[in-house]
């Protein structure tokens, strides 16, 4: 579990982050037509993806025995859409455990807890191949629903580090085959990663669709500075600069959201960084493993065989 310990920091620093985030938001929440839904073109559609998941998922903890539980597992597993699928706020300011979204984040909750519980019963039981099917399962989830918003993202990065500690603990048990496996499905995942600032950009097109009216002075020089932190977020940098940027503009309740919003980013970017280096933590763990398997010295496989695009840090 040492590959780990690197990434416990943020569970001390992200529920005081998000904390401080929340209680700003809270003061400036009230915002004229806030009450009006503004989600973008799409959502009914992306969560619509989600509701066979979610349907299957209300079943989960009605059944009795481990090989039920596992079955009811798997099935709900296999309602998830195909490719990562995240559903964006309906509304500026609202979380994913609060708007329309909520039923999708209890199934989302509750699948990973029965999950988990499972996993561990499985480790007992030496029942290795449904342990990878379902450890496979649950980074799946984390990961398609981890660009939702801030409050999914930091979420998705809980449960990968305490489903990664699981799987650290299971690798020698595991056979090649179910290595070689988990490794393919890792770098399927991690290919497929969108870029967080999507989040950014979205909460930028809600505040946008709320002021869009207005085209003051005012109201011009706040989305400006907006943009310019998001194309900044982009090239991979911190938006902290922007804030004395924002602490310019006239005081308002528009300014306190810009200020607001450029704190929630910075959220965002932080721990997009922690969900990368997880997964690729996890991706190099069991390439690691797979390489031994085969009488090889990691040290002479070239990236241990991963694929230099996702090996760049370049942003994505």
């Amino acid at each position: 579990m040492g590959s780990w310990r690197a990434f416990n920091w943020t569970l001390v620093a992200a529920p005081f982050l998000l904390v401080g985030w929340v209680a700003f938001s809270a003061r400036v929440l009230p915002f004229g037509t806030e009450a009006e839904r503004t989600d973008l073109p799409g959502f009914d559609r992306a969560l619509e993806a989600w509701a066979p998941f979610v349907r299957e998922a209300r079943k989960v903890g009605t059944d009795a025995t481990i090989e039920s539980r596992i079955e009811r597992l798997l099935l709900v597993y296999s309602k998830m859409p195909e490719a990562p699928r995240p559903v964006p706020p309906t509304q500026l300011g609202r979380c994913f455990n609060t708007d329309l979204r909520r039923p999708l984040y209890a199934a989302a909750t509750a699948v990973a807890r029965e999950t988990l519980a499972v996993l561990h019963t499985l480790q007992e039981q030496r029942q290795y191949q449904r342990f990878a099917d379902l450890a496979w399962g649950l980074t799946c989830l984390a990961q398609s629903l981890r660009q939702s918003d801030v409050i999914a993202l930091i979420e998705a990065n809980r449960r990968l580090r305490e489903l990664q500690e699981i799987i650290e603990r299971a690798l020698p048990h595991l056979t090649d085959d179910q290595i070689a496996e988990l490794s393919r499905r890792f770098i399927w995942l991690e290919e497929r990663r969108k870029p967080a600032t999507e989040i950014c950009r979205t909460d930028l097109s809600l505040l946008t669709s709320l002021v869009g009216r207005s085209d003051s002075d005012d109201t011009v020089a706040a989305l400006e500075v907006l943009r310019s932190a998001l194309r900044e977020a982009k090239t991979g940098a911190g938006v902290e600069s922007f804030r004395v940027q924002a602490g310019e503009l006239k005081p308002s309740v528009l300014r306190d959201r810009v200020e607001a919003l450029l704190i929630a980013w910075q959220v965002v970017l932080v721990q997009e960084r922690e969900n990368r280096e997880l997964a690729m933590c996890a991706i190099k763990l069991v390439r690691t493993e797979e390489i031994l398997r085969k009488g090889l010295d990691p040290g002479d496989v070239p990236n241990q065989g991963i694929p230099a695009a996702i090996l760049t840090d370049s942003p994505r």
